[in-house]
């Protein structure tokens, strides 16, 4: 994985990433809190590089927990949460920066009512820019689970993804 090239940045998250695989193993794929710290590292380096003054994130799933921790501080300007999961409604209380939640309509992990509670949460925080965004006819998982010979999906794409 090569995230940065300057100020040795790239080979120490090259290094990280490693040892967490060697150390846990790519199928006892549990959330490790830790992961958070290095993204707290990642984006100190970054803003150590000449022209990076703004840092988003996207979590996918469980790693949607990862980038919530991270922005309920300073750390990233933006955040995209697809299909979140361990996301709680007082997680979304916590955030500091802009966000847009986009979440499937068959989801057993993130229903929509629990997405519509985020909702709400959002709208309280006027402070911050966010949405909600409910994909109907499609299920968790599904911004990584796209057969581009499935013809259905392609059109829910055409339908829904440009809104």
């Amino acid at each position: 994985m090569h995230v940065l090239s300057q100020d040795g940045c790239s080979l120490w998250v090259k290094e990280e990433i490693n040892k967490k695989i060697k150390k846990k193993g790519v199928e006892g794929r549990k959330v490790d809190r830790s992961r958070g710290g290095i993204i707290k590292k990642i984006t100190r380096c970054m803003v150590l590089i000449k022209g990076i003054s703004a840092i988003g994130a996207a979590g996918f799933c469980w790693g949607a927990k990862v980038v919530v921790e991270r922005s309920k501080s300073d750390y990233l300007q933006a955040a995209v949460l697809l299909h979140p999961s361990l996301v709680t409604v007082d997680d979304i209380k916590e955030l500091k920066v802009p966000i847009a939640i986009l979440g499937a309509e068959i989801d057993k992990i993130s229903p929509p009512e629990l997405l519509k509670q985020f909702e709400e949460g959002l709208s309280s925080k006027r402070e911050i820019n966010g949405y909600v965004k409910i994909f109907p006819g499609v299920a968790h998982g599904w911004t990584v689970r796209y057969k581009v010979d499935d013809e259905k999906a392609e059109i829910k794409g055409k339908l829904y993804g440009s809104n």
